[in-house]
C-alpha cells in the first residue's frame, strides 16, 4: 500500500514544529512511559529466562535424574543441549527482525512458545524426551536477547 502525498494545503501548521519546547516534551513523556511499560516487561521476561536456565538443575537436587533414569553424562548431555539449538537460531532470528513490522509481537509469540515448551518439560517422562524439550526451549528463547536489544533501539534514540 503506497502512502499518499500531502499536497502543502493538506499539512496541518498547527503541529508542532522539530526542535521546540513541545517536541522535547512529548519525547520525555514518551521515554517516560516506555520505562514504566517495556523496561519492566523486559526485566520480568528476562528473569524467568534465568529461573528457566537455572530450573534444571533445580530439578537434579529434586530427583531428575532417577525419575528419568539417565546417568551422569546424559544429565549433562540435558544440559548442553541448550545451546545447540539456542546459539545457532540467534543468527536467523536477528536477520527475521528486519522483515517484521511489530517486533514485539514477534518477541511476544516467542515468549509464550518458549514458556509453553518450559511447562511441557515437567511432563517429560524419559531421556529422550526431555532432550527434545530442551532442543525447542532453545529456538523461541534465542530470540529473546537480541529481540529486547533490537527493540529498545528502535524505541530509545542517541540522545536519550
Amino acid at each position: 500500500m503506497e502512502k499518499e502525498k500531502l499536497s502543502i494545503d493538506q499539512i496541518r501548521l498547527d503541529l508542532p514544529v522539530y526542535g521546540t519546547l513541545e517536541r522535547a516534551q512529548a519525547e520525555r513523556r514518551l521515554v517516560r512511559k516506555l520505562d514504566y511499560r517495556v523496561l519492566p516487561t523486559i526485566v520480568v521476561i528476562y528473569i524467568m529466562n534465568y529461573i528457566d536456565r537455572n530450573g534444571i538443575t533445580t530439578a537434579r537436587l529434586k530427583g531428575l535424574q532417577e525419575d528419568l533414569h539417565i546417568t551422569d553424562l546424559q544429565y549433562a548431555t540435558v544440559i548442553a543441549i541448550l545451546f545447540v539449538s539456542y546459539a545457532p537460531a540467534q543468527i536467523p532470528s536477528n536477520m527475521l527482525l528486519n522483515y517484521i513490522t511489530r517486533p514485539s509481537l514477534y518477541i511476544g509469540g516467542c515468549v509464550v512458545l518458549w514458556g509453553l515448551t518450559s511447562a511441557l518439560t515437567g511432563v517429560t517422562k524419559t531421556y529422550a524426551g526431555i532432550l527434545a524439550c530442551r532442543i525447542f526451549i532453545g529456538l523461541p528463547e534465542a530470540a529473546f536477547y537480541p529481540g529486547a536489544v533490537y527493540l529498545l533501539s528502535r524505541w530509545y534514540t542517541k540522545k536519550v
